[in-house]
């Protein structure tokens, strides 16, 4: 069925529903790089007026992907409430708008309706609604979620604590851990994204985290993101697995490439219910599902089935929602700009995937957070915190200094969160603020500062969670707090870490505050940090200059293009950036040795100064040990402006093995300088994420390059025995990575 609407005496034609919904979006550059995207302003608001008459029974009639290839589309279909549906069903979208805005706060009406919306719906109607009209409606509905304690209460903020770590060090997690208690958070949850798919380090993780929130007798509950399949083996061998992980997408192709499916959820989410009552633990509920999403994930998986972002990312939820979630997590402006380009694009991503979520049931929280490659910045993040907190956002990340030392990317820190909590009046799920209140840190919803004198307990608790035994002087439970003096509520300074602790974690930890802020030292550090990252990421790599004429012909080192010509197209098309150019792949056939072991290829990616700094040291230590295994890998190719994508390409033209791509990561603030290692076995084009494997954090403070060369030497044995590569095959780590060194501070 086809669509139109007059605007201003001309005429336009919308040929399906789907195209529809993509020209009524507002604009992304994801849209415009799929080719979805309406060509001008007015043809932008024609589609909206000619959305706004679709009544909403049109969106069961004529579903956007055809379910009969795609069980998302079949689970929409099957599951929504069609008796509930009945009193909607022929609205229109502009009336939906209406009804919307027009209930009253905590009104049960769209409560009772969200599972008779399905996620088209959704999407059809924030389309039709400004950012204040996203937010009032979002504030009107609470979603609460259940486990070891209650969130989503009106008057509630969470943090979920991320004390990521790049080398999985556990006690530099343990750290960032206790940093953010010590500021009231972490109530949604701790979380830790692992640097490893590595079962034994992911294993590692979660029985520190557990060992910590029982020792501490935390309300809370832990969480490692490793892929499903990685949790659910930690589960087989014993591993406490509070809260199951997975990302997800709006199509079954893109969650292909996850390698995940529907049944795999279901199956996780019965084993993880099944150990729940066997461990014995006074659960306040059962939502033991996380699920994290983001605008752009399908197309980046190349996915999308012709339809725009904003309803895919609806179609996620439609999935989330039917798992029983506790936590779901848009981790908006996680990608980069070539989906949502500015603070302006990432702003509305925010707001709408809030408002969908919440509109269908789920309790939302997001990760309000940029790269250093988009044109965004704190200010940024700060905006649209405060926007989402007065939307109602059940939780937010608290990352030391909103500064992630291993997933590098900028986003919400422990203080803003307090600073939240203080301009809405808002407070910490119940059974964690009565925690806080107990241990002294939080009176009548008011955040204590704790001196030195009372933070140091907490440390030595942190040295025998990781030696594994009883802390010997545990932070005693009171139930008076100590007085506090008025000016330890207003600021606290940094503690000194003892050597061997502050080594730990390249994080900035216990850095004091001023009120709910950084001290201004740590502010100004954080923006030339900030500004190093910008200059990263437009740096290019000169062969001559930046290697060397000794360690290229050592090696054959000889450079190739991708079909990205400069840098700025190079960041807004990945997919000129997942192939070569036509003299590239001429060079490549020429030059490379056909159907052996090994291809390393080395790519600028986002940081010239990672393969810059790294690859001296890294490729003669790989080569040492290809040699010593008798693997062959002729001459070796540079790429410039390379995209991980490009692996499949280079395994069609010259018929490796293993492919190895040694590639620049985006820069964060504490490092520019990060390298990571991509191994696929036998590419071929349509390969996904899901047929490769990673070693990421290569650098002086996460993973050191002679650390480095043994991991992947000895993962691409793995490969060579299992014949694949993927997720179907874990590193394995005996114990996590080696320590970091007490090193300054890469810039």
């Amino acid at each position: 069925m086809s669509y139109q609407a007059v605007i201003r005496g001309q005429r336009f034609h919308f040929a399906d529903l789907r195209e529809l919904l993509a020209k009524a979006n507002e604009e992304k550059s994801g849209d415009q790089l799929a080719g979805l995207a309406a060509t001008s302003q007015r043809e932008r608001v024609a589609a909206r007026w000619a959305l706004a008459d679709v009544p909403l029974h049109t969106f069961v009639d004529q579903p956007v992907v055809a379910p009969d290839g795609d069980e998302v589309s079949r689970l929409i279909l099957d599951r929504y409430d069609q008796r509930a549906f009945a009193a909607i069903r022929t609205l229109t979208v502009g009336e939906f708008r209406n009804l919307i805005l027009a209930s009253p706060a905590d009104s049960a009406e769209i409560c009772n309706l969200q599972r008779a919306i399905t996620p088209e719906m959704a999407a059809a109607v924030a389309k039709l609604m400004s950012n204040q009209d996203l937010i009032l409606a979002a504030s009107r509905i609470r979603n609460v979620s259940r486990l070891r304690n209650t969130l989503g209460q009106r008057g509630v903020l969470a943090v979920r604590v991320q004390p990521n770590h790049p080398a999985d060090d556990l006690a530099g997690i343990l750290l960032s851990a206790v940093d953010g208690l010590l500021f009231g958070c972490g109530d949604a949850v701790i979380g830790v994204n692992p640097a490893a798919e590595s079962v034994d380090s992911v294993e590692a993780v979660l029985r520190g985290l557990d060992r910590l929130i029982t020792t501490l007798g935390v309300p809370t509950q832990a969480c490692c993101l490793a892929h499903i399949s990685t949790q659910l083996a930690c589960l087989e061998r014993g591993a406490p697995v509070d809260l199951l992980f997975q990302s997800i997408a709006g199509t079954q192709g893109a969650n292909d490439s996850f390698g995940v499916n529907l049944a795999l959820l279901g199956e996780g989410r019965e084993r993880v219910l099944e150990e729940h009552r066997r461990r014995g633990i006074p659960w306040v509920g059962e939502d033991v599902m996380y699920f994290e999403t983001g605008q752009g994930s399908a197309l980046s998986a190349g996915a999308h089935q012709g339809v725009d972002q904003v309803t895919l990312e609806a179609r996620a939820y439609g999935i989330a929602r039917e798992f029983s979630p506790l936590l779901v997590n848009t981790v908006v402006g996680f990608i980069g700009p070539e989906y949502l380009y500015d603070e302006r694009q990432i702003t509305r991503a925010g707001l709408e995937d809030h408002f969908m979520g919440k509109l269908l049931g789920l309790p939302m929280g997001c990760d309000v957070c940029y790269t250093n490659h988009a044109a965004a910045d704190q200010n940024s993040a700060d905006n649209l915190l405060a926007l989402l907190t007065a939307a109602g956002c059940n939780y937010f990340m608290g990352v030391p200094c909103a500064d992630d030392v291993m997933l590098h990317y900028q986003s919400t820190s422990f203080h803003d969160t307090a600073a939240m909590r203080e301009l809405f009046g808002l407070r910490p799920a119940p059974e964690f603020e009565a925690w806080l209140e107990a241990r002294g840190l939080m009176r009548d919803g008011r955040r204590l500062l704790p001196d030195d004198r009372n933070r140091r307990p907490w440390l030595a608790t942190i040295e025998s969670v990781v030696a594994g035994r009883e802390p010997a002087n545990l932070p005693a439970l009171t139930t008076t707090p100590p007085a506090v003096p008025s000016s330890a509520i207003r600021a606290s300074r940094a503690i000194e870490l003892p050597a061997d602790l502050g080594a730990r974690t390249p994080a900035r930890i216990f850095t004091g505050s001023s009120g709910t802020s950084y001290p201004s030292t740590v502010q100004l550090e954080l923006r030339e940090d900030h500004a190093a990252a910008l200059d990263a990421v437009r740096d290019e790599i000169d062969i001559a200059r930046d290697f060397g004429g000794e360690l290229s012909e050592r090696f054959g080192l000889f450079e190739v293009s991708s079909a990205a010509r400069t840098k700025h197209e190079y960041l807004l098309r990945p997919d000129l950036g997942r192939s070569l150019s036509e003299s590239g792949r001429t060079l490549l056939v020429e030059h490379c040795q056909r159907g052996a072991t090994i291809q390393v290829v080395i790519g600028d990616g986002l940081s010239a100064a990672a393969v810059r700094r790294q690859i001296p040291a890294l490729l003669p230590a790989l080569m040492n040990e290809f040699t010593s295994r008798r693997w062959t890998t002729g001459p070796v190719c540079f790429v410039r402006h390379a995209r991980v994508g490009l692996m499949n390409e280079i395994g069609a033209l010259v018929e490796p093995e293993v492919v190895l791509l040694l590639i620049g990561e985006r820069p964060g603030l504490a490092t520019a300088e990060s390298l990571s290692a991509y191994l696929a076995y036998r590419p071929r084009p349509g390969h996904t994420d899901a047929r490769r494997n990673l070693i990421s954090n290569i650098h002086q403070r996460g993973i050191p390059c002679e650390v480095a060369a043994v991991r992947i030497a000895r993962l691409i044995e793995q490969l060579l025995a299992a014949q694949q590569s993927g997720i179907a095959v874990k590193e394995s780590l005996a114990a996590p990575a080696a320590a970091i060194t007490n090193a300054p501070r890469a810039s």
